[in-house]
């Protein structure tokens, strides 16, 4: 499956993209206003997770490469939230929930999700015993696990005074398919050790590196981690002097070699649970670093490497202390930081600008946790959906039937989003099989765009090539200066400018669409370079941006259906395999590729039980050729059973034809548009059966 990779842009555009299903871009495109207005909730509150009466934690949002998002959560806890299963529920990229809730990992072996390049996500936890192990398990982007659990020796020697690791691990997606650990251990003195490791996530799972950061700190420490736009990643922990809690922050490269020394960002006043430490929130050029005080949740801003960028930011003034299980973060794509925090008035947010200046007012999130048993342990987390819309998940406990009762509930919000200067790819959410012919629209954003460059190039001609191109209307064709798409196999070349007395574009829309053939099985690169100028002729966003392409190998599975209708009719016909619709034509034919694995065919049609086929396809197979597709007849009511209530059915037609008001197709058998003899024998013959 495709994914947009993270990628590296000029200093015109650092915003992290994401691929977006063009639908969705045209049901929640927002109108563009000068200031941002206050986020408001989009419906009500609604439960995730199955209500338990065990502690709940954590709810993670993991963004899957297809647009999903993944709600993760420790399930059925203990009080401090070290052993758990970990469940997990899908939605769509828009909010809505798809299929149900999946069992990640067993009761007491936990875990924590990250997705991956080209699809699926993968679930990370320790183990103690026999030794401290990594436990990796690979899932597919519908929650099913790939294969079995792989354990691999954190240490492989190196650290032999470590003990058994602490409960405080975190992780985040590196690009080139890689993962940060970020994990706190014990010496033999029972002092605190913080430790990186970068797993390697392609085509074999493997420990890359593991680097200690600091040793002998004295606090049951917990940690955060985010990448940053230039890929590399950050974390943040805190140790303890005497009575004095200080935090820390770093960064580091994708091989988790230290860009920045470690710096101590301030004194923490109020108590830390060791978890949470704080959290981070990535910038254009950095981080932001946001930690609890006595007075509200309080910011400081740095670069990748480590400079402090101007002084403390007050991100909102509490009449109470706040604590860092409430705090989470998200950087939207035009910029703005949204920052959650606990006050009197429940679970609330505010919007920075990347320069730390508030945009807009404070804003609330859900008021419902404002009595809430133990509202300290929250638990947020927020994303950004499709244009214009958040997703925030926590933890609610409330008081049922004279017992406690732990949800994980969720919450869209509306935001007005700011254009941001762009050419954005949208890769097929469907597999790509070797043969396909498929398009990549390219959709454009800016302020003020009088000109465009955008060309694509592929790295591997031998997986997929260009094959044609065409003009979107962004710049309308009657207002624009056109130089005509150029197609080679391996790139795909285009470049407009407006002409006068027309003025500059400031919006959205489609700029163009690139056609490709995917010739054989394998793993591309596309790039996507990009610019603008502006009416002077002077470049306002110039971009490079990184798309991974996947085709796959296929078996050509064939039928058909033909003897089933010798009237020729098949619109009541329904063929699917995997769940997906299979086309039938006019002469009641049907081909589709497959990939490699197992594949379910279903066949249903008027009159008929309906039948299951599973095929296991192995690699370089023969296409499938499954002839005429044979169901059984007698089945007029649909229910998947020859019995007395079709029987009765075919007696209230019995001895018409197509051209009588009681006639109907569904005891018409044989479809030879009369219900005689002949379909109650077939109905007679199949008597008592049902389908498999």
């Amino acid at each position: 499956m495709p994914i947009l990779k993270k990628h590296t842009k000029s200093k015109l555009s650092t915003v992290h993209k994401f691929s977006r299903n063009l639908l969705l871009m045209s049901m929640f495109s927002l109108p563009m206003i000068g200031q941002a207005t206050t986020p408001e909730p989009v419906g009500g509150e609604f439960t995730i997770n199955i209500p338990s009466e065990y502690p709940v934690a954590n709810p993670t949002i993991t963004r899957l490469e297809n647009g999903n998002r993944l709600v993760s959560w420790a399930d059925n806890a203990d009080n401090m939230f070290s052993t758990h299963s970990l469940n997990a529920q899908l939605y769509t990229p828009d909010g809505f929930k798809s299929g149900s809730i999946s069992q990640l990992s067993a009761a007491n072996k936990g875990g924590k999700v990250v997705a991956l390049d080209g699809g699926g996500f993968l679930t990370v936890s320790i183990q103690e015993e026999p030794k401290l192990e990594f436990v990796i398990q690979q899932f597919d982007n519908n929650a099913n696990p790939i294969g079995t659990e792989q354990r691999f020796d954190i240490f492989n020697g190196q650290y032999n005074d470590v003990g058994a690791p602490h409960r405080y691990y975190r992780l985040s997606q590196l690009p080139n398919n890689k993962v940060a650990v970020a994990f706190v251990s014990s010496s033999q003195n029972s002092e605190k050790n913080i430790f990186t490791s970068i797993i390697d996530a392609n085509e074999n799972i493997a420990i890359e590196s593991t680097h200690l950061v600091a040793s002998s700190v004295n606090i049951s420490a917990g940690l955060q981690i985010t990448t940053l736009q230039d890929g590399n990643f950050a974390i943040l922990w805190t140790s303890k002097e005497h009575s004095n809690v200080k935090s820390h922050v770093q960064s580091f490269n994708n091989q988790g070699i230290p860009v920045s020394n470690a710096i101590t960002v301030d004194y923490v006043d109020v108590f830390l649970d060791g978890e949470y430490p704080g959290t981070l929130a990535t910038t254009n050029d950095g981080f932001l670093v946001v930690l609890p005080s006595k007075t509200g949740p309080v910011a400081y801003s740095y670069t990748s490497d480590g400079q402090l960028k101007g002084s403390k930011i007050e991100v909102y003034l509490s009449e109470f202390e706040t604590t860092a299980q409430n705090f989470a973060t998200t950087t939207l794509k035009d910029g703005r930081i949204i920052i959650t925090f606990m006050t009197n008035k429940g679970l609330q947010a505010q919007a920075l600008n990347q320069d730390g200046t508030k945009s807009g007012e404070v804003f609330t999130i859900s008021a419902s946790m404002v009595d809430m048993h133990m509202h300290n342990w929250v638990f947020p987390n927020i994303d950004e959906l499709a244009d214009g819309y958040l997703f925030v998940t926590w933890v609610y406990t409330h008081y049922v039937n004279r017992s406690y009762v732990n949800d994980v509930r969720g919450q869209l919000l509306k935001v007005d989003t700011k254009l941001v200067n762009g050419v954005t790819a949208t890769l097929p959410t469907r597999p790509i099989f070797a043969g396909n012919i498929f398009d990549i629209p390219l959709s454009i954003e800016g302020t003020n765009v009088y000109g465009v460059d955008a060309v694509l190039s592929i790295n591997g001609t031998q997986v997929a090539q260009f094959s044609d191109g065409l003009y979107g209307e962004f710049l309308p064709s009657y207002e624009r200066l056109t130089i005509p798409v150029n197609v080679t196999g391996e790139r795909w070349e285009s470049a407009l400018s407006l002409k006068s007395p027309y003025k500059a574009k400031t919006g959205k829309g489609h700029f163009g669409t690139a056609s490709l053939i995917a010739t054989n099985p394998g793993t591309v690169t596309v790039t996507v370079q990009s610019q603008f100028t502006d009416e002077n002729g002077q470049y306002i966003y110039q971009s490079q941006d990184n798309y991974t392409l996947t085709v796959l190998e296929s078996v050509l599975i064939s039928g058909s259906v033909a003897s089933l209708a010798p009237d020729g009719d098949f619109s009541n016909f329904t063929i699917t395999i995997n769940g997906e619709i299979v086309k039938i034509n006019p002469d009641g034919s049907f081909s589709v590729q497959a990939g490699i694995g197992e594949a379910t065919l279903t066949f249903s049609a008027p009159g008929y039980l309906s039948k299951e086929q599973n095929i296991t396809l192995s690699p370089n197979q023969a296409n499938v050729d499954l002839g005429e597709i044979d169901l059984v007849a007698g089945d007029s009511n649909g229910n998947d059973k020859i019995d007395i209530g079709d029987l009765t059915k075919l007696l209230g037609a019995y001895r018409t034809t197509s051209t009588d008001p009681n006639y109907s197709i569904g005891v018409d058998f044989n479809r030879d548009n009369k219900v005689d003899l002949q379909d109650l024998t077939l109905l007679g013959k199949n008597f008592g059966k049902q389908a498999q």
